[in-house]
């Protein structure tokens, strides 16, 4: 999971510098709950607003996130209550669900949840140095609203040897 927060940032940063936006990243953002420190696995500032990005604390992608899902939208949710962030970005394994889980999302319409498989994940990963995937490019588009759809990157043709 924390691979796929730093893949996501990547991806929200390369596409925030295509398209001229002012952001600043911040991975391991914390903030203070009652006495203690909370921590989300980062932080994005743009626009005069805070996001925070949360991933389940769970091994793989393939399954729900269970109790691990309702914890990680329960640290958003404290985020935004403590004013720490304004919106936040919650991903979570494809078909997570539970009822107090809902319950926060359906209470909160400034926790923006996105599914992602394994398959999608290793994809983000591996292409996060290079360019960002559709999935990356449509995370970034709820971060930084109207910025045009994704365009694949063009694949470099290698010429073939003429005889």
């Amino acid at each position: 999971p924390q691979s796929v927060a730093g893949a996501t940032l990547k991806c929200i940063s390369m596409v925030g510098e295509e398209k001229g936006k002012q952001y600043k990243t911040q991975m391991e953002f914390k903030f203070m709950l009652g006495k203690r420190y909370q921590t989300l696995a980062a932080l994005i500032e743009t626009e005069g607003k805070k996001w925070g990005l949360e991933i389940p604390s769970i091994k793989t992608f393939d399954r729900s996130a269970g109790v691990a899902g309702y914890y990680a939208a329960k640290r958003l949710k404290d985020a935004i209550d403590q004013k720490a962030i304004d919106e936040a970005l919650l991903i979570v394994p494809t078909g997570s669900k539970g009822a107090k889980f809902e319950s926060i999302l359906q209470n909160n319409a400034n926790i923006h949840k996105v599914e992602l498989n394994n398959e999608i994940g290793e994809e983000l990963i591996k292409n996060a140095l290079k360019y960002p995937t559709k999935w990356g490019f449509e995370i970034a588009k709820i971060i930084f609203g109207a910025i045009g759809e994704y365009v694949p990157p063009a694949i470099e043709e290698t010429p073939l040897d003429e005889d």
